[in-house]
């Protein structure tokens, strides 16, 4: 699974310069695309870029957060610097997966789910039988 994100500098609490596009895929950035605005990063300093690929940490924001109502999540590069993304629901969800923050990716929730899901579908079966039998 892959995901493309845009990624932010915010420069102060008004100013936001969009540096550049980030695409990861399995726990990795695998491409980091320029924009324009890109040399105000040069000035900062010269160790964090070239972006390689490289790991990363996401820090995903809630409403008590200062910085929520402009960003969703903040992405630490490994041994770079740490920049915001805007997400949407969609993006969101793609983030988590491959993140695997979800439940069900552990196998052993898994066969627990399907255990679950069959166990439901088999009661299902049995009660609309038990139903059409009594009438």
């Amino acid at each position: 699974m892959e995901i493309e994100l845009k990624a932010f500098l915010p420069i102060n609490k008004e100013l936001q310069t969009h540096i550049g596009n980030m695409t990861i895929k399995k726990f990795e950035i695998v491409k980091f695309e320029k924009t324009e605005n890109f040399d105000i990063i040069d000035d900062f300093n010269n160790k964090i870029y070239p972006i390689k690929r490289s790991q990363f940490e996401v820090h995903f924001l809630d409403e008590f957060d200062e910085e929520y109502h402009r960003f969703s999540a903040f992405i630490k590069i490994k041994d770079s610097i740490k920049v915001c993304v805007k997400l949407n629901w969609f993006q969101k969800i793609k983030l988590k997966w491959i993140l695997k923050k979800y439940r069900i990716q552990n196998p052993e929730n898994q066969w627990k789910f399907i255990i679950y899901i069959t166990a439901t579908t088999l009661t299902m079966i049995g009660l609309i039988y038990t139903l059409t039998k009594k009438q």
